[in-house]
């Protein structure tokens, strides 16, 4: 593939020609690129879909570089604008995902039961109980955050971006009351205020990189 004018996928990854250098860049921001170029960039070579993307940040904030996983088992690191720095690209890559497996602590519910009693609320009752609510809640929760997690993938155009090889992926009011429901006795009342509690507001999803044998 060596077309310039060809489509691009924005969610696709590429390495390009332009004025006798390369650059690797999503074909969305190729295509931003050539609105503002007299001569575009030339595509040289397809590198698949993104799978995975994320920021890699130092301390926290200095932006160091951007890391995409491909649909092939390809991990491109691309030192951020204005950086000194080559591209580097790990071939035949395993990626997988850890998901959360527990919603509610108990020390959280211990929290909103507390609340709960000096705000007249519904959950006076429950103290007794917490151990054993907690353990019903975060019995199926695995299995719920992997839905909101590949629910949330599917919302993600063209591909998911995150921080440090994470993403943090918002839980809501509703989705927190139906884990709670479909796990627990309680009543609407109870489980619409734990879930309005506040925590947890996101779920991390960590993006597990394992490289072939000798390659650090």
């Amino acid at each position: 593939m060596t077309s310039s004018d060809q489509e691009l996928s924005a969610a696709n990854l590429y390495v390009c020609e332009y004025d006798g250098g390369k650059t690797i860049a999503p074909g969305g921001d190729i295509n931003l690129w050539n609105e503002g170029l007299e001569t575009p960039l030339t595509v040289r070579r397809d590198f698949g879909q993104i799978e995975h993307s994320w920021i890699v940040l130092e301390a926290g904030v200095r932006k160091v570089r951007t890391e995409h996983v491909t649909d092939d088992g390809k991990l491109v690191r691309l030192p951020v604008d204005g950086q000194m720095g080559q591209p580097s690209i790990v071939h035949d890559v395993d990626s997988t995902v850890s998901i959360p497996t527990e919603l509610f602590p108990e020390g959280h519910l211990q929290t909103a039961v507390r609340t709960s009693i000096s705000e007249g609320g519904e959950l006076a009752t429950l103290a007794e109980d917490l151990d054993e609510i907690s353990a019903e809640i975060n019995r199926n929760a695995e299995s719920a955050f992997r839905s909101r997690y590949e629910e949330w993938i599917g919302e993600q155009v063209p591909y998911p971006k995150g921080t440090n090889q994470q993403y943090e992926i918002p839980l809501d009011v509703e989705w927190k009351r139906d884990v709670i429901k479909r796990s627990t006795e309680l009543t609407d009342a109870q489980a619409t205020e734990i879930a309005r509690m506040g925590f947890p507001s996101t779920m991390r999803v960590t993006v597990n990189v394992e490289y072939p044998e000798g390659i650090e």
